[in-house]
């Protein structure tokens, strides 16, 4: 009999919808975990500096995107805070530039140290799963922040 685990089907549920419900949750925890680095990186005045190329966008403007200078969608590097791998980004410098990841490499070394810089390379090989319960306390906590900024910045 096959071990199950929590992101199993439940009875009169299928596997399949109960597999899509995490696939949202987890682009759902996604854009709050981004809108969180957003609002945490901007100033009182609610401004935000693109960490490679210096353009400066204001919150509420949609001209920033939260970069993760180890692309991809895994999740070892999609929510890692430690070490840091995302940071407000223009829109330019994240979609057209392909992250610019250059600027990004040169911004990681001289904020955080070559380490650093080193610990988020190797995350891309490493396995990370979440399960249903992970990305509901994580999200929680997401919002707690994003509350928290919001009330600082004033919106």
């Amino acid at each position: 009999m096959a071990k199950l685990g929590r992101d199993y089907a439940v009875p009169g549920e299928s596997w399949h919808s109960r597999k899509t419900k995490t696939q949202t949750l987890r682009k759902k925890c996604a854009e709050e975990f981004q809108e969180m680095i957003r609002l945490e990186s901007a100033d009182d005045d609610g401004r935000m500096i693109c960490v490679t190329c210096g353009f400066v966008g204001i919150v509420g403007e949609n001209t920033m995107d939260a970069g993760h200078y180890i692309g991809g969608r895994s999740n070892a590097v999609l929510f890692t805070e430690d070490p840091p791998n995302c940071h407000p980004q223009c829109k330019r410098c994240n979609k057209d530039e392909g992250g610019a990841p250059e600027a990004y490499a040169q911004f990681i070394i001289e904020k955080y140290g070559e380490e650093v810089r080193d610990r988020l390379k190797a995350l891309r090989y490493q396995v990370v799963k979440y399960y249903r319960s992970d990305y509901l306390e994580m999200r929680a906590e997401y919002r707690a922040r994003i509350k928290i900024q919001k009330q600082r910045l004033g919106h």
